[in-house]
């Protein structure tokens, strides 16, 4: 998924879902979330699928349910691998939150990464290196989605793009 709203919408969603299903733990709600969690967790079909291996009988306990989640975390792990960041990307909070304070972080001045644009000779390391898809075809930096990993200051040819603190470079 190369569309930034797209990749926002996903990436925002699950880290209100993770906030909304923290604060009803928190309220008390545990067990009801236990339950769901329990019965739909990937390592929760890993481990009935092993034991089907061993034991045969277990395999009785498979349902459409199963079936189901089974296939949705095959799908999940097809993200991760096609992408090779998909947890990052969509899913984790802790990106989201980088993302979330890169963008709060080049607003005030803080620290950003800024690209220098007379020197680009449009090679595309930039692009092909940034584990977080943030730099588009235009070499541009979608503060939303970079996590401040550097790879694109370390990995270009031309040193492109600099990492600012205030009026400083940090490099």
């Amino acid at each position: 998924i190369k569309d930034p709203k797209i990749t926002r919408a996903i990436r925002y969603g699950f880290l209100t879902g993770f906030i909304m299903i923290s604060i009803l733990i928190l309220l008390g709600y545990r067990e009801t979330f236990r339950a769901i969690c329990c019965r739909y967790c990937a390592s929760s079909v890993l481990q009935q699928i092993i034991n089907g291996i061993f034991n045969p009988i277990e395999l009785i306990y498979w349902h459409s349910g199963a079936i189901i989640v089974l296939i949705f975390w095959l799908i999940i792990g097809g993200i991760f691998t096609v992408g090779g960041r998909g947890w990052c990307l969509f899913f984790c909070p802790l990106g989201a939150l980088a993302g979330i304070f890169h963008k709060i972080g080049a607003k005030l001045g803080f620290y950003r990464t800024i690209r220098i644009e007379n020197k680009c000779n449009n090679c595309g390391k930039c692009i092909s290196v940034c584990p977080m898809q943030a730099i588009d075809s235009n070499y541009s930096i979608e503060r939303t989605l970079c996590i401040n990993c550097k790879e694109c200051v370390s990995r270009c040819p031309n040193k492109l793009y600099k990492m600012i603190w205030g009026k400083k470079n940090i490099e």
